[in-house]
């Protein structure tokens, strides 16, 4: 455990590593103090007044199988109001990490010292197999030293020299000497889970090595082998040609209030658009047809519904018309199997027709004996025909009445015939994807263009 009691507020910090301490920074009334001639001697308090989030002295977390105590927080001014908060972390094992933070955006540091920075102009330089660009250079003020710390703070001014391979940084700082750190990107989610936090300072712009975030690469790739499986598709699909299914006319008066169900017919293939082709007579009036195609095994069906409506007349000295008598429309996706279609027609001022079955042969109604009681409960043999006599006459008036004037009979006309699959499907997939995949591009040309904003190297300054 490290101690230190601040000689101007009297408050005592600690922290359960030992630290090698050249310098340290008071969290209570930030006082400075750093060692002279063995001794610790107080230098001046810091004026900053913290607005933003802060990771405090003595918090502690997780780095993959170490656990890291900050045990010293420096805040530095970069200009133009913009901040930035580094803390220094020892895990239990003595190594050290280091944490940035400047506008929501964190990065995750080591110190090495296999890095050859003393060529700072060049504009370019290779490690770890990976090729850095010069980013910048900047002297930025210390204005806030909270903890402890292995050098000396005697100088406020840290001059520093920055190098990205996007999620990667080389940065170089002159601070009581040359120090060289390797750092990566680190998502803001993943420092909550470390230090089990609940919320952290909102990010802002783009980051300087915060990664692009859709893999570019890996994306043509999964572009391509979706184009590719979709022309699979098409090229194994089944092109026996169109064949029509139904060719019929019913009447609507007849069906009003039922179900015409057609003949069963076969689907090969897969994807299978239908075509449906609806006609009706109807003038100044409407017709309805709900359509239903049933797959006879597992009795899943597929539903449409049509008006047709047509309309004519004149107005003004001119002729009008409005509507059509006749309607197309398709339904697609039909899987390989056996169907039947069940059309449900209705129309405007249409009246079920009535109709009474007779014996085909015969054409009279079937002789069947009925047992009547009379009043004294003797049973009557007697003919259906008979006792239905009086009944079918005054049937008879009543349909007379009823009956429909063939001008309102209405005729629905059904057609539907299998049609090969639209190769709309393949074109519109490759146009989609040749779009989406310029916008992209487009979108990463803008990202990076915001990331080199504050650069004197930007290669996207016109």
């Amino acid at each position: 455990m490290t101690t230190f009691t601040c000689k101007q507020c009297n408050t005592s910090t600690s922290v359960q590593s030992e630290v090698v301490m050249e310098s340290f920074g008071c969290p209570s009334c930030k006082a400075l103090y750093w060692q002279d001639r063995g001794e610790f001697r107080f230098k001046y308090k810091f004026k900053y007044q913290p607005i933003s989030f802060m990771l405090r002295v003595g918090q502690t977390c997780k780095i993959g199988t170490e656990s890291y105590e900050i045990t010293g927080v420096l805040v530095k001014y970069l200009g133009d109001f913009v901040y930035a908060r580094e803390y220094t972390m020892q895990s239990t094992a003595g190594n050290y990490k280091y944490l940035s933070e400047c506008e929501g955006h964190w990065i995750l540091l080591k110190e090495v010292d296999d890095v050859d920075f003393t060529k700072q102009s060049r504009l370019e330089m290779t490690y770890n197999s990976l090729l850095f660009k010069k980013y910048d250079y900047y002297n930025s003020e210390i204005v806030l030293a909270s903890g402890f710390f292995d050098i000396s703070l005697e100088n406020k001014q840290c001059f520093t020299v920055e190098y990205i391979a996007p999620p990667y940084i080389l940065s170089s700082e002159d601070l009581d000497g040359r120090h060289v750190y390797l750092g990566e990107h680190i998502d803001r989610k993943e420092v909550k889970k470390m230090f089990q936090l609940t919320d952290l300072p909102f990010r802002n712009g783009v980051g300087v090595v915060q990664p692009f975030p859709i893999h570019i690469i890996d994306t043509v790739k999964i572009f391509l082998v979706t184009g590719i499986l979709i022309l699979l598709c098409f090229i194994f699909q089944d092109t026996s040609g169109e064949k029509e299914v139904l060719d019929t006319t019913i009447s609507i008066n007849e069906f009003n209030n039922k179900e015409y169900v057609s003949p069963s017919f076969e689907v090969k293939g897969s994807a299978v658009p239908i075509k449906i082709s609806l006609y009706s007579d109807v003038s100044n009036s409407w017709a309805y047809a709900g359509v239903s195609v049933v797959n006879e095994k597992t009795n899943e069906e597929e539903f449409a519904e049509q008006d047709i409506e047509f309309y004519s007349g004149y107005e003004g000295g001119e002729s009008w018309v409005e509507g059509s008598q006749s309607e197309d429309f398709y339904i697609c996706g039909l899987k390989a199997g056996n169907y039947h279609i069940v059309v449900n027609p209705t129309a405007e001022n249409v009246v079920p027709t009535t109709t009474v079955a007779v014996d085909s042969k015969t054409n009279e109604l079937p002789q069947k004996a009925v047992q009547i009681l009379t009043a004294d409960g003797k049973p009557v043999e007697t003919n259906l025909n008979q006792v239905v006599d009086s009944v079918i006459k005054s049937e008879q008036a009543v349909t007379a009445e009823q009956q429909v004037s063939p001008a309102e009979s209405k005729m629905l006309s059904i057609k539907a015939k299998i049609e090969n699959p639209s190769n709309w499907n393949f074109g519109i997939s490759l146009v989609l994807f040749v779009v989406l995949l310029i916008a992209l591009f487009i979108y990463k040309h803008y990202f990076e263009t915001w990331r080199w904003s504050s650069s004197r190297y930007s290669p996207y300054q016109e």
